[in-house]
């Protein structure tokens, strides 16, 4: 009976061990944009255009265990997201995809998200297919690992 109560006892420790979340509080905003498909180290460095930072109020919760984030801003509420795949090194990527309307349909937008969690900062680069276009949005500000 001791044994079966360890043994319980640590699976819940276990487990608890496994249910990370990352909270991104984002102040600051700075679209970058290039032609064709890219990664966003490449859109950052050598975009085709930028444009001007800006202050903001936003904020992203990524929950590991369950593979979905939520985003909440005051302007727009909160939304919630199913996150397909997840990789953890060097950094943390997300991949999901998005419903969005693109020159007058709805279409499946591809979406990337990296953090840093060092340098406290995150790239959200999405690809335009009608225009042949990739947007990488990088934001600063503070990432906590709950």
């Amino acid at each position: 009976m001791k044994n079966l109560l360890v043994l319980i006892v640590i699976s819940f420790i276990g487990s608890l061990a496994h249910s990370q979340k990352i909270t991104v509080r984002v102040t600051e905003v700075q679209e970058f944009m290039k032609w064709g498909k890219h990664d966003f180290r490449k859109v950052v460095v050598w975009p085709d255009e930028t444009k001007e930072a800006y202050k903001t109020d936003a904020e992203y919760v990524f929950d590991l265990e369950n593979k979905t984030f939520t985003f909440s801003t005051g302007s727009r509420g909160i939304t919630s997201h199913t996150i397909k795949k997840i990789k953890k090194s060097p950094l943390y990527t997300f991949n999901c995809s998005f419903v969005g309307e693109m020159n007058g349909k709805m279409t499946e937008i591809p979406t990337t998200i990296c953090l840093n969690t060092d340098a406290n900062l995150m790239w959200y680069t999405t690809y335009d297919k009608f225009f042949k276009r990739t947007y990488t949005l990088a934001y600063k500000g503070e990432i906590t690992l709950n």
